[in-house]
């Protein structure tokens, strides 16, 4: 009977953990800066992209949705703005190319300095390669 009730205790506990720190990290990652993607924003023909940018201490992510018509590919590069107005390229990332479909989009960025990057650009490209609109993103414009 002790072993009975013991089991029932451990279960209770790590269900109550399980809720307590089930929530936790997205509330955590609300702390964050981020940017909505609207449609406007990132648009060529009847391809757009909608989602989110969101800067963390040492990395960014780009997360959403994209509805591609014709051949496309979304970059992402995270930026650091040096001293004397040089930007570095901290990383960069892609989606594979995508063919008249709606494509879940996941393009997670470090940012490997202190403070993490200060802006992420996207930009659509045709299956050439050739690049259409452009967006920048600015950490510091961020709610």
């Amino acid at each position: 009977m002790l072993k009975t009730r013991l089991a029932a205790g451990v279960t209770a506990l790590a269900a109550t953990a399980g809720m307590v720190f089930g929530a936790a990290p997205s509330a955590a990652a609300a702390d964050y800066p981020y940017a909505d993607i609207e449609m406007s924003h990132l648009k060529f023909g009847a391809t757009y992209v909608t989602g989110r940018v969101t800067f963390y201490n040492r990395s960014a992510s780009v997360v959403g949705t994209g509805h591609f018509v014709g051949c496309r590919t979304l970059y992402a590069w995270a930026i650091d703005k040096q001293p004397g107005d040089k930007e570095v390229a901290l990383d960069v990332g892609s989606t594979s190319p995508q063919c008249d479909k709606d494509h879940p989009i996941n393009i997670p960025l470090e940012a490997n300095i202190a403070g993490g990057a200060d802006r992420v650009i996207l930009e659509l490209r045709d299956g050439a390669g050739k690049p259409f609109p452009t967006r920048v993103f600015m950490r510091y414009d961020l709610r």
